[in-house]
């Protein structure tokens, strides 16, 4: 099986609004949850990073700016808008 990330290394997103995160973590019980930390960034703009799949196909990815700001834990494909300027 093939898997294929709908945003690739280095594409600009904008990180879901607050509410839509809030839902995904109450509501997501699997692999990766949000962490609180993470809601701090609803609505801004990021770049794609490494970008990695989770057993069954899950794609979990890595965002720049996050990163460079101390933010190591992982965003699912939910917590992602495509970026239109």
């Amino acid at each position: 099986m093939s898997y294929q990330e709908k945003f690739p290394i280095g594409t600009v997103v904008r990180i879901a609004p607050l509410e839509q995160l809030q839902a995904f973590k109450r509501d997501w019980r699997y692999h990766h949850p949000l962490q609180d930390e993470q809601l701090q960034f609803a609505g801004t703009m990021d770049k794609v990073r490494p970008v990695g799949f989770y057993h069954g196909g899950d794609v979990i990815y890595q965002l720049e700016t996050a990163r460079e700001l101390g933010m190591k834990e992982s965003w699912m494909r939910t917590d992602l808008l495509p970026f239109h300027p």
